[in-house]
């Protein structure tokens, strides 16, 4: 299965990443996107992280995205 498989997970990852940025740049007027900055900056304090707070909002919003994707892929090629 991973040969099958492996290089769509491969894109979404790297496809989430792009959108999650992208995403974050756009609709940071328009949704409550800072709570996601509120999250990074927490978790970044919280385990004493060397990175910004930015980066981990862009890992939380990739971490949704990639779910959403991963449950629809899973019901695209679920065998009948």
């Amino acid at each position: 299965m991973p040969h099958k498989h492996g290089l769509s997970h491969a894109l979404a990852a790297f496809v989430c990443t792009l959108v999650a940025s992208l995403l974050a740049c756009i609709l940071k007027d328009y949704l409550p996107i800072h709570l996601f900055f509120r999250a990074g900056q927490y978790l970044t304090a919280m385990l004493g992280l060397p990175y910004s707070g930015d980066v981990l909002s862009i890992a939380l919003i990739t971490t949704i995205l990639a779910f959403i994707w991963g449950v629809a892929f899973y019901y695209l090629h679920e065998e009948r």
